[in-house]
């Protein structure tokens, strides 16, 4: 699983819906859990989390002069926060920022939540060594995908994907239903209206599959049955000729053999006539060249 813990100053982005806050809440909890860390929540209300080492604070929060060593400071919303946010473009010098580089030699991790990563300041983005962001363009609610990236992405929309390729991980993180009542995603009193999307391009991709299956799979079948016809058709003919040809062959049988079979002969029209023609005049030229004394 991945964790923000080891994972240096960060910045986790994702629209409304996209499962950030999710994520951030079952990170929290596995903190709390399995280590001894002080936690700093910021700018977050509706946290119904009890621990000793959770800390729900106020923007003024200073990571630098309110947070004790070996803690996780979590500024959600950070584009909100004066110092931290992009409504104008002069050099930042907010002691929070400028000392980002020095986090981790006190052990301390910082963690910067938006919408998106515009809106946080050009200084801050430029120092962070990690970026997680989610995206849930469908409204699944069992779990939503997150692209990891080394730096901060300042381009991430969903009409090209080609930021997809800058990734060095990715990986599914599970909506688990137990997370939701621990934090308030939307005010008291508000309406959450939030339905799963179709993803029509897939959809229409799956029924032009399913139709073309529908007609090629019986064509094939009654091509496969056509053409065993024919190839039986063919060389069923076959066959047959050639055994007429082998029960009409005698030429190989002994003479007994030849005998025994009868074969099916049509005499030439005049051929008996010419046979006794020829033996009567042999016949013939016998009887004239017997002696006189035989006559």
């Amino acid at each position: 699983m991945i964790r923000i813990i080891g994972a240096g100053n960060s910045l986790i982005t994702g629209l409304q819906g996209a499962g950030k806050s999710h994520f951030i809440m079952s990170q929290i909890v596995e903190i709390l859990t399995d280590n001894e860390l002080q936690v700093y929540l910021v700018n977050v209300d509706g946290v119904k989390i009890n621990n000793p080492n959770l800390h729900i604070v106020d923007s003024s929060f200073s990571w630098v002069k309110d947070a004790p060593d070996n803690s996780v400071i979590i500024y959600d919303e950070a584009g909100m926060i004066d110092r931290f946010n992009n409504s104008n473009s002069r050099i930042n010098s907010s002691e929070d920022v400028q000392r980002l580089t020095m986090a981790r030699h006190q052990g301390k991790t910082i963690v910067f939540v938006a919408q998106d990563s515009s809106i946080v300041h050009p200084a801050v983005r430029k120092l962070l060594t990690r970026h997680f962001h989610f995206s849930n363009p469908y409204n699944d609610k069992e779990q939503t995908h997150c692209f990891v990236f080394p730096q901060v992405q300042d381009r991430l929309d969903g009409q090209n994907k080609y930021w997809q390729n800058n990734a060095i991980e990715e990986f599914k993180h599970p909506l688990d239903p137990d997370i939701f009542p621990l934090y308030k995603s939307v005010d008291d009193g508000a309406n959450h209206i939030k339905k799963k999307q179709v993803n029509k391009k897939a959809q229409r991709a799956m029924r032009v599959a399913i139709a073309c299956a529908v007609l090629i799979i019986p064509a094939i079948f009654i091509a496969l049955y056509f053409g065993y016809s024919y190839v039986n058709d063919v060389w069923g003919s076959k066959t047959d000729q050639e055994t007429v040809e082998q029960k009409g062959d005698t030429s190989d049988l002994s003479p007994v053999t030849a005998i025994q079979t009868p074969i099916a002969t049509q005499v030439p029209e005049g051929y008996i006539d010419d046979q006794n023609e020829q033996y009567m005049r042999a016949r013939r030229i016998y009887v004239k060249r017997l002696p006189p004394i035989m006559m």
